[in-house]
């Protein structure tokens, strides 16, 4: 009876112990489940994107979205009028621009901003946006555009057209590219290389070169991004987001998970994190990784993404409205 009660203090004893030991075990593995949180779909992060709408836009669809110099916000849409915001999207000022819808926008150094249109060729504002004017490119569907060491480029359903005087007068650069081929989207990286993605895949233009090389993405692509380190994106129509760090000649797919039927745009955002915009909602994912997140917008076509890095908004088009979130995580 003696040694029993001796021992009991023994046996509480270890019984502390094993407790601290079962409360550490549990913490660790705690913390390593909410360290894992950003390898699944259930990641927290999607928690974090809270869509604000901006004020309405009776326009239709928003099909194209820019943010020039002196924090005007300009929305393009289909039905051919341009909406401008000094407030990050409140009270829009609705301007005309063309009978059709705006495809793209493109600002140039000096604060012109030239837009390309679904029919009507390209136009040109040298006033923030509050005036349109045609350039001499005219009646053409004008998917993309860009301004770039050789000048403004234009991207048809035809090939590439080009203006060194601010539109007054314009060429073909085409050369070494299918014919009628169509052109989704231009982007020039900072050594002045120019990329094209087509219906036939992603072009290169080399900057001592007039004309195009294939690259080895020959998947229909729709459009391209660039993150700050020169890394490549390019969003096919039906079969993911694929990426190159060098020049097109090798091309590796983010992730397995983005099944959609349409991709439409991309924007990257501090070169940590890339948005694409669906026919079924937004997308994202974080540049070291391999998978994909919803970013919100579940069964609506987002259109158009654009990032706002001073103020860390990324704007995303919708069917009437543009929407933003802070994305300061």
């Amino acid at each position: 009876m003696i040694n029993r009660i001796n021992q009991t203090p023994l046996i509480q004893l270890i019984l502390v112990v094993f407790f601290i030991i079962a409360i550490s075990c549990r913490e660790k593995i705690t913390d390593h489940q909410q360290e894992n949180t950003n390898n699944d779909n259930s990641t927290p992060i999607s928690s974090k994107l809270s869509w604000e709408p901006t004020d309405a836009i009776n326009g239709g669809e928003v099909s194209a979205l820019v943010l020039n110099a002196n924090g005007y916000l300009i929305a393009g849409t289909e039905s051919g009028f341009t909406f401008r915001s000094k407030a990050a999207g409140e009270k829009w000022k609705r301007i005309p621009l063309a009978n059709t819808t705006v495809n793209s926008f493109a600002l140039a150094p000096n604060v012109y901003l030239y837009a390309g249109t679904n029919g009507e060729g390209v136009y040109i504002s040298k006033d923030n946006g509050l005036s349109w004017s045609p350039t001499n490119l005219r009646g053409r569907i004008v998917n993309s555009i860009a301004v770039t060491g050789r000048g403004i480029l234009a991207g048809t359903g035809g090939g590439v057209y080009y203006s060194a005087n601010h539109g007054n007068n314009w060429q073909t650069l085409k050369k070494e590219l299918p014919q009628d081929i169509h052109i989704g989207s231009i982007i020039e990286t900072a050594s002045g290389e120019v990329f094209i993605a087509t219906d036939g895949g992603v072009f290169l233009l080399k900057s001592n070169r007039n004309s195009w090389e294939r690259t080895n993405l020959g998947k229909s692509c729709c459009c391209l991004t660039l993150a700050s380190e020169g890394r490549l994106f390019a969003a096919t129509n039906t079969e993911g987001i694929f990426w190159s760090d060098d020049n097109g000649k090798n091309w590796q797919k983010i992730g397995l998970n983005l099944e959609v039927q349409r991709n439409l745009s991309m924007q990257t955002t501090r070169d940590k994190y890339l948005f694409v915009g669906t026919n079924d909602g937004v997308y994202f994912t974080e540049l070291s990784k391999d998978f994909w997140f919803s970013g919100g917008f579940q069964d609506r076509e987002v259109s158009v993404l654009l990032e706002d890095p001073k103020d860390k908004i990324v704007f995303a088009g919708v069917e009437g409205s543009v929407y933003r979130v802070e994305f300061k995580f």
